[in-house]
């Protein structure tokens, strides 16, 4: 029993021995398993902090265009790739910035359709219209970029009207883009065909001057918006060119049109027609006398009359416009067998007959009075009420006049200055 005892306390103390020991273990794999936990919760939140500032160094790396270079490139094309983006979308932002008008390309039909033509008109009409009252000459008309033709209303060549009231401007959209271009020129005064002075134009959001006639280069405007040139370099040599405006770079385009020169004909021929090329290389194509003098009669036909609107009427220039009410402009052109453009006219009577209702109501009063309806209308001259109307038809080569008519425009009656009798264009 007492060795029994004996073995057992040895066997006990061996047995808390273990257990010491085993204690000790699973204390040595407990500590370690929370440094373990400790040094993964740091590798993490290191990790983290790598990836933060791997985000926060892509910001500053432009993004790889894949259009351009075709998709992700190789690491060692990268930095090169990324001088070249950066290049790229520098000279992108540059040309945004400072392109032609401040456009990188032609404004939209739908955009140019929206241009506030009166605001951007306004600054020729302001000119003219200062210009013309100050009477400039000739050369300083020229240096300011407006027609010196001005010059000829009120110097030793004009006809004594008033230059205020002669010369005027009216707008038509002849090129088909819904933006209207802005003629300047002079009523005609008698039985004389005048040129159209100027005709500007919008193109990407500017005024641009496409038409500056002169004394031997004139422009007429065709009832289908077309332009005829009648142009002269001497009496030996002298055209008529017949042109389009393009809408999409507002330059004109020949379209025909026939040559008189008589150091290029051969055998006493000296009648050509112009070629597609004419303008480029010179080329043109003989033709016949009567080929020749047919084309002129012909566009003479064509021509249409314009009735400018007096600069005289204009506020200042600042609209660009005569200022009318209910958006009528004012504006009006006859030439089309006697079926004039009327507009306003609703206080007619108390305010006064425009000048479109006044031509209408000779043509009719005209017509009833004679049975027979002149083709064209227009106003002559103006005296403050008093308006001088000229009814005529275009004979090509002349003009037969039907009547002459003063009329007050406030009562729409009058006298006929050629026979004495009384007009009454109201009745």
């Amino acid at each position: 029993m007492g060795k029994y005892n004996c073995i057992k306390g040895k066997a006990l103390q061996r047995m808390g021995k273990a257990l010491l020991s085993f204690a000790c273990v699973l204390a040595l794999f407990s500590g370690c398993g929370k440094a373990g936990q400790a040094e993964a919760q740091g590798s993490d939140a290191a990790g983290a902090a790598q990836q933060d500032t791997a985000a926060e160094a892509a910001k500053d790396q432009p993004m790889i265009d894949s259009v351009k270079t075709g998709g992700f490139q190789e690491n060692a094309d990268l930095d090169a790739d990324r001088a070249t983006e950066n290049g790229e979308k520098a000279e992108e932002t540059e040309d945004k910035e400072t392109g032609e008008g401040g456009f990188t390309e032609a404004l939209p039909a739908q955009e140019e359709n929206e241009t506030d033509t009166d605001s951007l008109y306004g600054e020729v009409l302001d000119k003219y219209i200062q210009a013309v009252s100050e009477k400039w000459d000739m050369d300083k008309l020229s240096e300011s970029g407006l027609s010196y033709l001005a010059g000829y209303a009120y110097g030793s060549f004009g006809d004594g009207s008033d230059p205020m009231e002669s010369i005027g401007y009216y707008k038509e959209d002849v090129d088909g883009d819904g933006v209207e271009e802005l003629f300047i020129g002079k009523n005609v005064n008698g039985e004389f065909r005048e040129t159209i002075y100027q005709v500007y134009s919008i193109k990407n959001g500017k005024v641009t001057l496409v038409i500056d006639g002169g004394e031997r280069d004139r422009y007429f405007l065709a009832k289908d918006g077309s332009f005829y040139n009648d142009g002269s370099s001497s009496a030996f040599n002298y055209v008529l060119l017949h042109y389009a405006l393009k809408a999409e770079d507002k330059k004109l385009k020949l379209l025909d049109g026939v040559i008189y020169d008589e150091e290029s004909g051969l055998s006493g021929k000296p009648y050509f027609k112009a070629g597609k090329g004419y303008e480029e290389t010179g080329e043109m194509s003989g033709i016949g006398e009567d080929e020749f003098n047919a084309y002129f009669a012909n566009a003479e036909k064509e021509y249409a009359d314009i009735v400018y609107t007096p600069l005289a009427t204009l506020d200042g220039g600042n609209k660009g416009r005569s200022g009318a009410e209910n958006g009528d402009s004012g504006i009006g052109k006859t030439g089309n067998g006697g079926q004039e453009e009327t507009k306003g006219g609703d206080e007619a009577g108390k305010q006064g007959y425009s000048n479109e209702e006044l031509c209408k109501m000779a043509l009719d009063y005209y017509e009833k009075k004679n049975n027979y309806r002149p083709g064209i209308a227009q106003v002559d001259s103006e005296n403050g009420d008093l308006v001088t109307l000229h009814l005529f038809d275009d004979m090509g080569d002349h003009t037969a006049t039907s009547a002459w008519y003063e009329i007050d425009r406030r009562t729409g009656r009058g006298q006929d200055t050629i026979l004495g009798d009384e007009v009454d264009l109201v009745k």
